[in-house]
Formats: structure tokens, sequence, C-alpha cells
């Protein structure tokens, strides 16, 4: 987000009409970035993350974010620097694997790892794939 307003995390209007419509000020830029031809862009605001207009959108922060690859860097940051929220209606996936405890048990833990680590891609990809965002766990398998 490249607004020099700092949100109040107890402002729940300005938070309701972020999360539904986008900040007012970001909705204007976000109408200019939208002339930029090029997909994919960030679903936050509009900024295209390939094409003639990439360059300069990196430059700015505008590439997309190592934590969800639909929404820019820069609106990434915006969020996670001001705490806050609304009730606004959304849907969330929680997964387990069944009888992961018993898998682990049977296989060296590199292996294991690299069984998670490939159902945690395949998963994070189908949600990016329908405009979902997604986090690791706390605790995520990572390689070493």
């Amino acid at each position: 987000m490249s607004s020099t307003e700092s949100p109040n995390a107890h402002n729940e209007e300005f938070w309701r009409d972020f999360l539904t419509n986008g900040n007012s000020r970001e909705r204007k830029l976000r109408g200019l970035y939208r002339r930029i031809p090029h997909e994919p862009r960030c679903n936050v605001c509009a900024a295209p993350f390939s094409g003639v207009g990439a360059p300069l959108m990196r430059i700015i922060g505008k590439r997309p974010s190592q934590q969800t690859p639909k929404i820019c860097a820069a609106c990434y940051d915006f969020l996670a620097a001001n705490h806050g929220g609304a009730e606004i209606e959304v849907s969330l996936l929680f997964a387990d694997v069944r009888g992961s405890t018993t898998l682990a048990e049977g296989m060296s833990a590199g292996q294991f790892r690299d069984l998670m680590n490939r159902y945690y891609s395949t998963a994070t990809r189908v949600v990016f794939d329908h405009d979902g965002a997604g986090d690791r766990p706390r605790g995520a398998l990572r390689p070493r």
C-alpha cells in the first residue's frame, strides 16, 4: 500500500471498507494500474507483475509478495504493519493430514518432511489458483 495514513486498529469502519473495497487512496491508484496492460496483478492494488509496467512496479515495491503471490509486497507489508480488522464474510480452510503420525513413524524425518512439503506445495497452489491467500502453520516443515 502506498498510503502514508496509518489506520487505527480499532477503526472498524476503515477496515471494513479496506477489506471489502480497498483504501480510497488505493482505489484511485488501482484505476491507474489497471490501465497498464498485463496479468497477473496484485489482488489489492491491481499493480501488474509482468509486462511493460512490471519493471516500474518493482522499483516502487509492487512485486509479488513471498507470502502470497496474488498480493504485492507493498500491500502485504502495509497489512502486516497495520493490524486491525472488521467483521466481514470469509471462507477458511483448515487442513490436517489423516494418519500423518503413523506415516512419520514408518519413514525417516527427511522423507516425512519431503512428503509434507509436497502436500503443502500442492494445497497452497490450489488455494492461490482460486484467489486465496495462504500461510504455513507455525512449525511447518522446512528443509535445513
